[in-house]
C-alpha cells in the first residue's frame, strides 16, 4: 500500500530551486542572477521571494497564462503551511524586479538555434527568415501570378522582390516558394497572442509591468522553442512539424514534476524532450482559408481610461435599497 503522508512529506521537502530547474538548461540560473547582479536587483522583496525566483516567476506567468499569481507560484513551490505570498506581495516583487534584467537576460540566453544540417531551415547555406524593414538596395523583380482559380491571387500580379540575383543560382520557382514560408512568422505570432497567452489582455496594469510581462511571455515562448528544436533533433526532422501547442501543454503537465537530483533532471529532461518528439504533425493540406473575422456585437460600452478606477459602493447592498411603494 502507497503511503500517501509519505509521499506528499518528501515532496513538499523539495527546495523551491530543484521545482524550478526544469527551465535552468535553457536559460541557466547563474546567468540569471549575474544578470541581477549587472543590473542591481540581485536583493530579495521578502525571504520567499528572491531575484532569481521572481525572474522565473515572470517568464512562468507567460507558461500559464490563465492562473493567478498564488496559483503560479504554486506552480514553481512545493507546498508549504502559510508560505504562498498574497498577490500583493508577488505584484511588489515583479515592481522592484523592473524591467531591466529581463532585457539583459534575453541578450545572454536567446540565440539562433537552427544549423545548416536542420531541415528546412536554410537554402544554400543561408538561413531563412522573416523580417520587416526597408533598404535602399539593388534588388531583382520577380513577377508572377496563380492559374488555380482555387487559390487567392488568381491572375492577380505579384512582384516578388530579391537581393538574390543571380537567376541560374536561385530560380525565380524556388524564391516564390520560399517567400510563401514567410507565413511561418504570422504562425509564430499566433502561438505567442493565441496559444500561450490564452487572455485577451495583459496582466499588467503599469507600462514598466507591460514590458517587463511582454519579456516574459517572449522568454517563455523561446523556452517552448527549444524544446522544440531538441525534439525535432531526436527524429531528423524540421522544427515546424512538431506541435507547438502540444509541446506547450507537455511543459505545463510536467513541470511540477521536475525531480531533485541532477541524475534525476537529466532522465527528467530526456523523458520530456522525447515525448514532445512524438508530436510531429502531419504534413499539410492543401487548403486556404478565406481571411475574414466576425464582427464582434456586443450591448456593453467600449471601455475608457475612466472605467478603470471606477466609483464603488458606499453602502452594503441591503442598506443601499430605497422602497419607492
Amino acid at each position: 500500500m502507497i503511503s500517501v503522508d509519505k509521499e506528499v512529506a518528501q515532496f513538499a521537502s523539495w527546495p523551491t530551486r530543484e521545482r524550478i530547474s526544469a527551465l535552468k538548461r535553457i536559460m541557466p540560473r547563474a546567468n540569471v542572477e549575474a544578470v541581477l547582479a549587472r543590473c542591481g536587483r540581485a536583493g530579495r522583496c521578502c525571504r520567499r521571494l528572491p531575484g532569481w525566483f521572481m525572474v522565473w516567476f515572470v517568464i512562468a506567468l507567460g507558461l500559464f497564462c490563465r492562473d493567478s499569481y498564488r496559483q503560479v507560484f504554486r506552480w514553481l513551490q512545493p507546498y508549504r503551511r502559510d508560505s504562498t505570498p498574497g498577490r500583493s506581495t508577488l505584484c511588489e516583487a515583479r515592481k522592484r524586479l523592473g524591467l531591466a534584467p529581463f532585457l539583459a537576460l534575453a541578450k545572454v540566453v536567446v540565440r539562433l538555434l537552427c544549423t545548416p544540417d536542420v531541415p528546412g531551415a536554410f537554402y544554400r547555406g543561408m538561413r531563412l527568415m522573416a523580417i520587416d524593414g526597408l533598404e535602399g538596395i539593388i534588388v531583382r523583380i520577380i513577377e508572377y501570378t496563380f492559374d488555380d482559380p482555387g487559390r487567392p491571387g488568381h491572375q492577380i500580379m505579384h512582384r516578388l522582390l530579391t537581393t538574390l540575383l543571380d537567376e541560374t543560382l536561385d530560380p525565380a520557382v524556388t524564391l516564390i516558394e520560399l517567400y510563401h514560408e514567410r507565413w511561418e512568422e504570422e504562425l509564430t505570432i499566433d502561438e505567442l497572442k493565441t496559444h500561450q497567452r490564452e487572455r485577451p489582455v495583459l496582466r499588467s496594469q503599469t507600462a514598466i509591468g507591460v514590458l517587463q510581462e511582454i519579456h516574459g511571455l517572449l522568454l517563455g515562448h523561446y523556452a517552448v522553442r527549444v524544446l522544440m528544436y531538441e525534439a525535432a533533433a531526436r527524429k531528423g526532422i524540421d522544427p515546424q512539424r512538431i506541435s507547438f501547442t502540444a509541446t506547450l501543454n507537455i511543459l505545463r503537465c510536467r513541470l511540477p514534476e521536475c525531480p531533485k537530483s541532477r541524475c534525476g533532471l537529466r532522465k527528467w529532461y530526456k523523458a520530456l524532450v522525447e515525448e514532445i518528439s512524438e508530436e510531429i504533425l502531419p504534413d499539410r493540406r492543401n487548403r486556404i482559408n478565406p481571411r475574414v473575422i466576425k464582427k464582434k456585437m456586443s450591448c456593453w460600452e467600449k471601455k475608457k481610461p475612466e472605467h478603470r478606477h471606477y466609483p464603488q459602493p458606499a453602502k452594503e447592498f441591503r442598506t443601499a435599497i430605497v422602497l419607492l411603494n
